[in-house]
């Protein structure tokens, strides 16, 4: 072969080469931002273009956290910030903001839960409590204002203090409560649901010796920003094997039932209060195979027999709550694939679910205001 053909070859081999380790390197680099897990599958892909998906998962992984001390203070959104797709307001709510002090004529809406009513892969205005604001617009003779208190990796402590210690101030009429997922496959912040039992069963701990400080929970304490979650997955890892195959903690089922309907309960004793069971990828719309692999990934298995018993709780939640319902199977008749994870929905799917619980909900809002 001529010297100027094997000079072209080799630079076509180089060219194609590299074209095809940056290639690598933009999935690597796209799939690997903190937050891309909840847009990364076709059914996000389906219903948002690439560069809002990108934006998405940069302005998430910008959102920073106030410092926290389990079981004391929960994890909370910093205030302050504001990007493309993701603001957090002075109070540290996820949204535009709003006034302290509740206007007259205005009935008032806060949403409780984890990274779900957070809005994880999607904007501002794509979020449950977005499309909840939507839904109810115009449909009383007085304002109605939602706000998002979601946050992300949130379980039942998070909501219950928020319920009694943040929100008074802000004189809510009702608190929406869609959670469950986070508690029921919860590793943290869970206070009354040890994990003791399941350092036993690592062989760190001997049966009536004082419960040794957990190692999952203290490397998530240590953990003040989102971006250094990988550092305490690290040392997760180092100290009990690979973190996303630690089995969850081994507190009996029907205990960690009672301890979470022990938080409603309180959360309905203090305010005017619905609650609504999440779905899960192994009990909704599921026609995604990323989805099915973050659901398998994370043992969805035990956590959807934790939210069994949640959703038996649900039925003695009745007569503290004004609301309480199982919405796991809301979205079986999805027209599109919503799951875009384990847990998390694409847009559609927080539209649907927002529909879902206004519907709920506008039962037992009142006709009018006084």
């Amino acid at each position: 072969m001529p010297y100027w053909k094997q000079a072209a070859l080799t630079a076509m081999v180089a060219a194609t080469s590299a074209a095809a380790v940056e290639a690598a390197s933009y999935s690597w680099w796209y799939f690997s931002v903190s937050g891309c897990d909840s847009n990364g599958g076709p059914a996000a892909a389906s219903t948002m273009d690439v560069q809002t998906r990108r934006q998405v998962c940069e302005d998430r992984a910008r959102v920073e956290y106030l410092p926290y001390s389990y079981p004391d203070v929960p994890r909370l959104p910093a205030p302050g910030l504001s990007t493309e797709t993701h603001n957090i307001d002075s109070f540290g709510f996820r949204g535009g903001g709003f006034s302290e002090a509740k206007p007259d004529g205005t009935y008032r809406i806060f949403v409780l839960g984890g990274s779900a009513v957070f809005g994880s892969g999607v904007p501002d205005g794509m979020t449950i409590p977005a499309y909840l604001q939507e839904a109810l617009d115009g449909s009383f003779p007085y304002r109605v204002e939602v706000i998002n208190a979601g946050v992300p990796a949130g379980t039942s402590f998070g909501e219950q203090w928020q319920a009694l210690n943040r929100l008074p101030r802000f004189e809510p009429d009702l608190l929406v409560v869609y959670a469950g997922y986070n508690d029921a496959r919860a590793r943290h912040d869970n206070p009354g649901i040890t994990h003791y039992a399941h350092q036993i069963a690592l062989g760190e701990a001997e049966p009536g010796e004082p419960a040794p400080p957990d190692p999952v929970r203290l490397a998530w304490q240590e953990t003040k920003t989102y971006q250094l979650v990988k550092f305490a997955k690290r040392e997760i890892s180092m100290r009990m094997g690979d973190y996303e195959t630690i089995p969850f903690d081994l507190t009996p089922i029907p205990e960690k039932a009672r301890a979470w309907q022990e938080r409603m309960e309180s959360i309905c004793g203090a305010h005017r209060a619905a609650v609504f069971l999440q779905p899960l990828a192994e009990d909704a719309n599921i026609t995604d195979l990323h989805a099915r692999y973050h659901a398998d990934r994370r043992d969805n298995e035990r956590a959807s027999e934790v939210m069994d018993a949640y959703a038996q709780s649900l039925e003695s939640l009745g007569g503290a709550c004004a609301a309480a319902k199982d919405l796991r199977r809301a979205l079986d008749d999805a027209p599109v694939p919503v799951m875009s994870d384990a847990a998390h929905l694409t847009w559609p799917g927080n539209e649907i679910m927002a529909r879902e619980i206004q519907r709920e909900i506008s039962g037992i809002m009142p006709a009018g205001l006084a």
